[in-house]
């Protein structure tokens, strides 16, 4: 029967399925592999919806062409001068004797924007807000990057799609770091449309 119709087997399988739903959910083994679908898709969904974030981020980056704005959309007072930056994007750095973390692997920061300055920017996309430890990460991470390439970063700069839990934006200032929500991006959207 494969070699004749190779789709027939597999359409037989899955029209059981679809005709007698109850029976499948009957079965535990069934069970599991629908559950362990359903998690593989939602899990892809939010990988995709990250990196669309980090994209919406960098297209914004790239508008910045010296406008000033209101520094409260960046968790700062008064007004902030934008850089103009040429280009934004991802930097993966090898760590193979495990210098950031104490393990081999490699350090991403989520946008490098060079041009008139540099900044780093972590764009976050998780369900819960950012936490210090979070940011205390993001400051080791943009460190190592400095020392692994010999480039200074003038600015970091931390957006979240879920905001920041209370004690986050106190340890943003402390580092001098740019903070940002949805609704400020958003509104920053707005400006560098203009």
């Amino acid at each position: 029967l494969w070699f004749v119709d190779p789709i027939l087997p597999i359409w037989i399988a899955i029209e059981r399925e679809r005709r007698d739903p109850t029976a499948v959910f009957l079965n535990s083994e069934a069970r599991a592999k629908v559950v362990r679908s359903y998690e593989e898709r939602i899990a892809a969904l939010h990988q995709a919806m990250g990196e669309m974030f980090e994209k919406r981020i960098d297209n914004a980056l790239r508008q910045f062409r010296g406008q000033v704005v209101s520094g409260r959309l960046f968790g700062a007072s008064g007004q902030i001068p934008l850089p103009s930056f040429a280009d934004a994007k991802s930097a993966v750095l090898s760590d193979p004797k495990g210098v950031f973390s104490g393990e081999p692997g490699s350090v991403e920061i989520d946008s490098i924007a060079t041009g008139t300055e540099t900044w780093a920017i972590e764009a976050k996309h998780r369900a819960g807000g950012v936490t210090v430890a979070k940011v205390d990460r993001f400051v080791q991470a943009c460190k190592f990057y400095e020392q692994q390439t010999g480039q200074h970063i003038d600015k970091l700069c931390y957006l979240s799609h879920t905001g920041f839990r209370p004690e986050a934006p106190q340890k943003c200032e402390e580092e001098a770091i740019y903070f940002s929500t949805l609704r400020d991006l958003a509104q920053l959207e707005r400006i560098l449309a203009r």
